[in-house]
């Protein structure tokens, strides 16, 4: 398959280390969302690499908004794959991160026109392409558009998604919280991704050695809650309430410990196990063995562990069954 005109710089001589890879195979093929539908997960990897280099190429030659291209790469790849746009409209919160969603819905060839005069927008523009649901250029705009979309397909008696995607500088815009206040209450299909990845458009911050630096305020807070100890208390009882559910539910919402917040679910790795002598847990000074003989107490006798902090709970008390000649006690 011949390579689009965009694809020239990637296909050119290797040049240094960081010059990107020499070709792109897999963003060859794509012309349009639906190309990427087919791809299996590695492939999207892939891609979203092969798309990353894209993007610096045709910024270093025109300008525009690296940053903020640069780390939605994965999250518009996994954005064209799940939902079918322009059926499902995504709107982008001041839309200067668009350029991986330019490349990806056939405008690829353009992005030497970026932000020139009779080229393409530095922004999402509706005369450009019809996978451009909204046009902005202004903050906090999104989950409201979003949201008009979503009342307006209703109304039709569509069933579609609408997403808006949003960062952490524009949803600490009034008109943010205003849509998130109103889209309870209409209770339309609007989805909103919260990006939270510290590129925000302007300056909102103090001058610092390294320059003026977001404010972030609210990315701090949400850093920090997932810190404190009553968050930690709060997952951790989440955790023992889920052992009680079945193990093809725990797998589902397990997730490897460790591992970042959003990470898909993972099943446990299978312990092992060794086997151990048996003996009296009043004579063995194993903990294993003492938990074996409490957890058969608990078993002939009807009492079960509860989930929250080891607390006891008396599920079911067998009635003592009276001797002969005893008259039989009323309930």
């Amino acid at each position: 398959m011949q390579a689009s005109p965009g694809s020239a710089a990637s296909t050119s001589s290797p040049g240094p280390p960081y010059a990107g890879p020499r070709t792109t195979p897999l963003l060859d093929m794509v012309n349009s969302p639906d190309d990427l539908k087919s791809f299996t997960v590695n492939e999207l990897k892939q891609l979203a690499y092969e798309l990353r280099w894209e993007t610096i190429n045709a910024v270093s030659k025109t300008g525009g908004h690296l940053g903020s291209s640069l780390g939605v790469v994965e999250l518009t790849v996994a954005l064209h794959y799940v939902f079918n746009a322009p059926a499902d409209p995504i709107i982008w919160d001041v839309s200067h991160q668009v350029y991986p969603h330019k490349i990806l819905t056939g405008r690829r060839h353009r992005m030497h026109t970026l932000r020139k005069s009779g080229g393409l927008s530095g922004f999402a523009k509706r005369k450009e392409s019809e996978y451009d649901k909204f046009g902005a250029g202004h903050s906090s705009t999104s989950i409201s558009a979003a949201l008009g979309m979503a009342v307006g397909t209703e109304l039709q008696g569509l069933e579609r998604n609408s997403i808006a995607v949003i960062g952490d500088g524009a949803i600490t815009g009034g008109m943010a919280y205003e849509a998130m206040n109103n889209a309870p209450y209409l209770n339309s299909r609007v989805i909103v991704i919260y990006n939270d990845n510290g590129q925000v458009s302007l300056p909102t911050g103090t001058p610092t050695a390294a320059g003026t630096a977001p404010a972030g305020s609210l990315s701090a807070y949400t850093s920090r809650l997932l810190a404190t100890k009553e968050f930690k208390d709060f997952r951790d009882v989440a955790k023992s309430i889920n052992k009680l559910f079945p193990k093809e539910l725990q797998q589902v919402s397990c997730r490897p410990p460790g591992a970042p917040t959003g990470a898909p679910a993972a099943p446990p790795a299978p312990r092992p196990r060794s086997p151990a002598p048996r003996s009296s847990p009043r004579s063995s000074s194993s903990p294993r063995a003492g938990e074996r003989a409490h957890r058969r107490v608990r078993a002939r006798h009807g009492v079960r562990r509860h989930a929250l902090r080891g607390a006891r709970v008396l599920l079911h008390r067998p009635r003592r069954r009276p001797r002969h000649g005893q008259p039989r006690a009323h309930p």
